[in-house]
This record gives C-alpha cells, sequence and structure tokens, in this order.
C-alpha cells in the first residue's frame, strides 16, 4: 500500500509540524473517501500512527472515527463497527465532541446497510439531540438525508420526501454547499419511483447542474442513470440513450461495477424495446462479464433473468433454458448468501451489545462493580449461547437449503428443533391459495407426529392465520391473558393447552409461503434470542421451501418448453411456409420482407454499407387480368415471381412479393451502379418470357417497370426513406410511359 501513499507525497512533505501533518493527512482522507476509499484508509492509518506515537488524542480520536468510515465504503461492516465504536469511546473519554454525532451518524449509516433500520434510527437520534445543543447545520442535513434513506428502504416515500426536503433546506442555507445535490437526488428517485416524471426530471436537472459544477463524479452517474431512465419511460427513446451513455462512461472511470451493471441493463431494456436484440444481448453480456468479476450471486442471476426473457422474446428455447437454469442456480446461492449476512448481522449486533456492557462496568463504581460484573457474566453466558444457537441454525440452514426435496426438508427442522430451544410442539403449515386454507403437513407433539390438517384462513380463532394475514410474527409467554391481543376468540382444539408460543411467517420476496410455531406448556419460555433465533431459521425454512416449490414448477416447466420445443421443431417448415412464404408464389411475402429488410438495413446501419432497394410491377396487370381472366393472370404472377427471383442470385439478396401485382428486391452492400445491372437483369428475364398481352396500350407482350434507390443510412435517414424513394422513382417511371427503370438516390 506504500504506492498509495507515494502518491501524496509532494503535499506532504510540505509539513515538518507532525501534528499539522496528522490533521492534514485526515484532511486528505475526507477529501477522498467518497471516490477512493482505499487511500482514504491508508491516509488515514499514516495518521493514526503518527498521533499514536505523538500521544495526540484528537489526532488519534478522528484517525480511528475515519478508518471506520473507510472500511464502511469498502463494504467491512464488522470492522468498521470495531473501528466506530473505539472512535466513540475515546470522544467520550477525552471531551472530544466535535466528533461524536459523526460517529454516531456512520454507525447508523452501518446498520443502515446491515438492514437494521431501528438502531441506524436511534443513532441518528442521538446525533440530533447533540446538535442541538452544540448545532451544526451540514452534519445535521447529511442526518436528516440519511433518515429519509430509512423511510424509502422501508417504501414510506411520503416521509422519506419530508426528510429530504427537510435536508434540502438545511443544505440550501449553506451557500454553494454542493452535497445539496444528493438529497435532490434521492428526491427524484422517489418521484420516479410514484411515476411523477415531471417531478423526477426537474430534480434531476438541478442535481445534475449543481454535480457538475462541484466535479462530483459519483452524483453526476448516478443523476444521468436516473435521467435517461425517466426519459425512457417519457418515450424519448434517443434523448434516454444519450443519458445512460454518458453515465456508463463515467461509472466506468470511477470502476463502479455495480452501478455500470444497472445502467447496461437499463440500456438492455432500451435496446429490447426497438426489437434491436442484437444490441440488448451485447449490453447485457457485458454486465455479465462484470457481475462474473465482482461474483455477487444476487447481480448474477439478475442479469441471467434479462438474458433468459430476451432469448425467450428471440425465441431461442435452447438458450431461454440455459439461463432460466443458470438464474434458478444462482438465486438459490444468492438467497443463501443473503441469509448468512442476516445472522452475521444478528451476530455483529450481539458483539455490539456485549462491548457497550463491557464499557458500561469500565464506568461504574466499585460499590455497583460486582454486582453488574454478574449481571454481564450471566448476559454473557446468553450471549454466548444464542451465538452457539445462531451457528446451529447456519448449519441446519445451509443442510436444507441445500435439498429440494420437501419431505426431507420438514424432517431435518424436526430432527434439529428441540436441540435449539424449549418445544412442546412444532409445526409448519402451507399457505394453499386454492383452497385457501393453511395446511398442516408437520405436526409435532411431545415427539408425536400429529396427522396433516388444515385451518381455513377465515378463522377468528387461529394463530396460524392472524400470522399469515397480518405478515407479522407472534410470541406469546401467557397465551391465558394476551390471546385477546390477536384472536377475537380461543379454541384449544389441537394437542395440549399451550402457555408460550412463537409463530413466524414463512416469506420469500414478499410471497407468504406458510407459517411456521413452537410451542411450549411452560409459562414464560421464550426470550428474545430465543424469538430472533426463530425468525432466522424460518427464514431458512422459507427459502428451502421456495426452492424445493421453484425447483418442481422450473422442472415441470422445462419439460413444457421441451415438449413444446420437439413440436415447434416439427411444425417449423409449416409455419413457415403458412406465416413468411406467399402462397400463390412460393416466394417470401411482405411480413418475412419487413423483418429481413430491417436486419439488413441494421448491419448497413452499423457498418456504414450502401444498401439498394428495388420495387417492380407489372405492367397494365388489371387490364391483362379482365381480359384473360384471374386464372391466366395468377399464372402470369407466379411466372414472372420464379423469373425475378432467379436473377436475385446472391446469398445476402433477398426478393419478396410486395402485394398484388408488386414485387421488391432489398441488395445489400450493392451501390446505385450494382442495383440498375440487378435491375436491367430483371427486366430482360420477363421480355423473355414473352408472355402476350393483347390489350398493353405499350407493346404486345407483359412488361415491367422498376424503380431503384439506394442510400448509406445515417442518423438523418432511416428505412422508410429508401422505401420512398423507390416508391417515388416507380411512380416517375409509370408517369414516363412504362416498361422502364428509373433511379432515385441520396
Amino acid at each position: 500500500m506504500n504506492s498509495i501513499l507515494d502518491e501524496y507525497n509532494e503535499i506532504l512533505s510540505a509539513y515538518s509540524n507532525l501534528i499539522d501533518l496528522v490533521d492534514s493527512l485526515n484532511d486528505i482522507s475526507e477529501e477522498v473517501e467518497r471516490i477512493k476509499p482505499l487511500h482514504s484508509l491508508e491516509l488515514s492509518k499514516k495518521a493514526y500512527e503518527i498521533a499514536f506515537k505523538e500521544d495526540y488524542k484528537d489526532g488519534i480520536c478522528r484517525s480511528i472515527f475515519r478508518m471506520g468510515r473507510s472500511q464502511w465504503l469498502l463494504g467491512n461492516l464488522d470492522q468498521s463497527v470495531t473501528l466506530l465504536m473505539e472512535s466513540l469511546d475515546i470522544s467520550k473519554d477525552f471531551n472530544i465532541a466535535n466528533y461524536e454525532v459523526d460517529i454516531l451518524r456512520t454507525l447508523g449509516n452501518v446498520n443502515i446497510n446491515l438492514q437494521i433500520y431501528d438502531r441506524a434510527l436511534n443513532y441518528y437520534m442521538k446525533g440530533l439531540k447533540i446538535l442541538k445543543n452544540s448545532p451544526n447545520p451540514f452534519i445535521e442535513a447529511a442526518i436528516l438525508n440519511n433518515i429519509g434513506e430509512i423511510y424509502r428502504e422501508l417504501n414510506d416515500y411520503d416521509t422519506a420526501l419530508e426528510y429530504y426536503t427537510k435536508s434540502k433546506n438545511i443544505y440550501n442555507s449553506l451557500e454553494g454547499e454542493y452535497l445539496i445535490s444528493i438529497p435532490i437526488l434521492n428526491m427524484a428517485s422517489i418521484y420516479y419511483s410514484l411515476e411523477e416524471y415531471d417531478l423526477a426530471m426537474e430534480n434531476n436537472e438541478i442535481s445534475l447542474s449543481i454535480c457538475k459544477n462541484s466535479k462530483d463524479k459519483i452524483v453526476e452517474s448516478y443523476t444521468l442513470h436516473q435521467l435517461g431512465k425517466v426519459y425512457f419511460k417519457l418515450g424519448e427513446k434517443e434523448k434516454a440513450k444519450d443519458f445512460l451513455d454518458e453515465s456508463l462512461k463515467i461509472s466506468e472511470e470511477l470502476g463502479d461495477k455495480f452501478h455500470e451493471i444497472d445502467i447496461l441493463i437499463d440500456v438492455h431494456n432500451l435496446f429490447l424495446s426497438e426489437n434491436l436484440s442484437e444490441k440488448a444481448l451485447k449490453s447485457l453480456n457485458r454486465a455479465l462479464e462484470l457481475a462474473e468479476e465482482i461474483n455477487t450471486k444476487s447481480v448474477m442471476a439478475k442479469v441471467y433473468s434479462h438474458l433468459a426473457t430476451t432469448y425467450e422474446k428471440m425465441k431461442n428455447c435452447e438458450k431461454t433454458l440455459y439461463y432460466y437454469k443458470k438464474y434458478h442456480n444462482t438465486e438459490v446461492q444468492s438467497n443463501n448468501n443473503n441469509l448468512e449476512q442476516k445472522l452475521r448481522s444478528i451476530t455483529l449486533q450481539l458483539t455490539i451489545e456485549q462491548s457497550l456492557q463491557e464499557k458500561e462496568i469500565y464506568h461504574l463504581t466499585n460499590i455497583t462493580l460486582k454486582q453488574k460484573t454478574e449481571e454481564l457474566e450471566n448476559k454473557t453466558k446468553e450471549l454466548s449461547e444464542s451465538y452457539k444457537n445462531i451457528q446451529i441454525i447456519s448449519d441446519i440452514g445451509q443442510s436444507i437449503t441445500s435439498t429440494l426435496n420437501l419431505e426431507k426438508i420438514l424432517i431435518r427442522v424436526y430432527e434439529s428443533i428441540n436441540t435449539l430451544i424449549d418445544a412442546t410442539s412444532f409445526g409448519i403449515g402451507l399457505y394453499d391459495d386454492k383452497t385457501n386454507e393453511v395446511h398442516f403437513k408437520l405436526y409435532i407433539e411431545d415427539s408425536t407426529e400429529i396427522p396433516e390438517f388444515s385451518i381455513p384462513l377465515t378463522s377468528k380463532s387461529s394463530w396460524a392465520t392472524w400470522c399469515l394475514l397480518n405478515r407479522k410474527e407472534i410470541m406469546i409467554n401467557d397465551v391465558e391473558n394476551q390471546y385477546s391481543l390477536y384472536l377475537k376468540e380461543r379454541k384449544n382444539t389441537i394437542g395440549k393447552k399451550m402457555e408460550s408460543l412463537i409463530y413466524c411467517p414463512l416469506i420469500v420476496e414478499d410471497k407468504v409461503l406458510g407459517v411456521m410455531t413452537v410451542q411450549s406448556i411452560n409459562k414464560n419460555a421464550y426470550n428474545k434470542y430465543n424469538f430472533d433465533m426463530v425468525k432466522a431459521l424460518a427464514s431458512y425454512i422459507a427459502i428451502a421451501i421456495n426452492n424445493a416449490n421453484e425447483s418442481e414448477k422450473l422442472q415441470e416447466e422445462i419439460k413444457i418448453r421441451e415438449k413444446a420445443q420437439r413440436e415447434l421443431e416439427k411444425l417449423n417448415k409449416e409455419l413457415v411456409i403458412l406465416s413468411e412464404i406467399d402462397g400463390l408464389t412460393g416466394v417470401p411475402n411482405r411480413r418475412r420482407f419487413d423483418e429481413c429488410f430491417n436486419i439488413e438495413w441494421n448491419k448497413s446501419e452499423v457498418y456504414s454499407d450502401p444498401i439498394s432497394l428495388l420495387l417492380i410491377d407489372i405492367d397494365y396487370f388489371k387490364e391483362y387480368n379482365d381480359h384473360y381472366g384471374h386464372l391466366a393472370g395468377d399464372e402470369v404472377i407466379k411466372t414472372i415471381a420464379e423469373a425475378l427471383n432467379n436473377v436475385v442470385k446472391r446469398s445476402t439478396d433477398f426478393f419478396a412479393r410486395y402485394g398484388g401485382d408488386e414485387f421488391v428486391a432489398v441488395l445489400p452492400n450493392t451501390n446505385s451502379k450494382g442495383a440498375l445491372t440487378v435491375a436491367k437483369e430483371m427486366k430482360e428475364a420477363v421480355a423473355k418470357l414473352n408472355i402476350p398481352h393483347e390489350f398493353s396500350p405499350l407493346i404486345n407482350r407483359i412488361t415491367i417497370t422498376i424503380g431503384v434507390s439506394s442510400m448509406i443510412p445515417s442518423s438523418n435517414l432511416t428505412k422508410e426513406n429508401l422505401i420512398n424513394d423507390s416508391d417515388m422513382a416507380l411512380y416517375y417511371a409509370k408517369k414516363q410511359g412504362r416498361d422502364r427503370i428509373e433511379f432515385l438516390s441520396k
């Protein structure tokens, strides 16, 4: 890491006073943290090393705080909490109050990342309370913005907007403060979620102006991305692409691969909306490369999902099945990783509590020390036991999520539950949406399995239905006195009378799968740690059940898709004839022409190649039909179609019936000279047929008129321009007497 510090030697060599050097190192650490968090960490480490040798208390406290913030920004949450708690203690021990609020705010940020929102809010509120006595509008604005983030995470958009607005107003009073762009960007994001696109646009444009002036590249990249999404929703796709491309460029420069992936997915959505499947796939494949580099399962699963959907739209069954399987397997791994993170969060909570208790003892008087020590020992034993149980839950979780057999999952949970908690009875009920009931596939009391049974969701006396309908956990330690808080009536219909119980809903991705219950015949059988353990186990069970259900569905879907694919392959020729081949002439029809022309135009646009279009019309065909009859007319159309199709010889060229007595030819990578050569050959081929037409005003045989146009595609030209030019050339040719070729070029 010396190479990082070497970059700052020129600045730091100017300081001969070590105290000033420590302050400067921390100043630079703060300045670069949002752009280069690793640099920020190394600078603060060096500052701490010097401050410790000099016994510079203010420098020690600030250095440890800065190290904690850097570890947070780098995603090392465990290390971040340890450092931040240490700096908080130092700030209190040595009365260095100017860092306390910043530390509390960062601890709140860490807990948001851990999804422990109540603790995060508690830290923020402590910080705001301190600011009432020692006002600092800059930090107050930042905390209010952070509180807004909590409510946004909880989808309470109205409350989130209130806090963002308060934050913005404070920043607004600090003239020239560029960080106002952050709450404004967050407000824009809320308006986007609420589909209020005008307000989203307005706030994004304000944010963009501020961050460009302040050269805040991180906020600029996110703002440009958001603008791209808004313009896409408004149907202005060219503008959307410009903003997304600009955001992508900045994100690549910053090395923010997570954001880069999100942008690439939105670029893919844009291309897909324009039926540019190849370009859409190119964006997704780049996103997949980045996702594999950062090796984050949830991100990889998201990209696999989009790849599967895209290939499904392209009717590529093989690729669709492949990426659906990849998505399913990666999603399972991602869910397991998320649970591991939740368990680590619980463990970290326990560690923090233990640390706080140890610090509390340090500050107690000798008289109360013995009493508090005994209390702490009891709590420590409790924490130790809880940690041990968390490890057991983790082992159970890994075991049950590794199998896709529902029966094995239920048996494995039953075998393990009594090692964790007092469980006179234990049950798992699954929601059946067809019967609108909770069906208990497993219910065990005193080691005896009770036959399967169901409870209707309309029941007013069922804990299970209350838990499922309200999507909330229940913990009761005195059923007789507390049941009325949840149930309108009480009926003990199954087994023994229980005094304590826990119910947890089994939820995956906002979908309720069922409920899990643990019950005891003893009062006050359960505490908070028991409750947390059961909730953690319920999360694992929900994922395992969902995996089993999804696997069963996927296997069935794969069988259906494979059968459908075989049928599609079998019927492919018939489908082509029905959908893309003209029934009379046997050449491609107008529908096939539209698809082919779109593909060839896009290729010509990418490679800047010329492309030509020929519109061919049989002269005075109505007169032929009127005098020779429709059957003879059909034969003429078939004969001429065959002759013209034989002229179009290159594999890249394309010939089709355009409609009625008109035909069309697409000639990729062909300029005007080549197109006119083909047109002359077509005219000669029809002349050689020498089909009599006594009623033609021109000559007593069938003739054709051809309109030709050529162009090199550009941003100012569209494929409709080429069709219009050929049509106009055909019009001129008819106006000048027919039986001729006219050319129009741009």
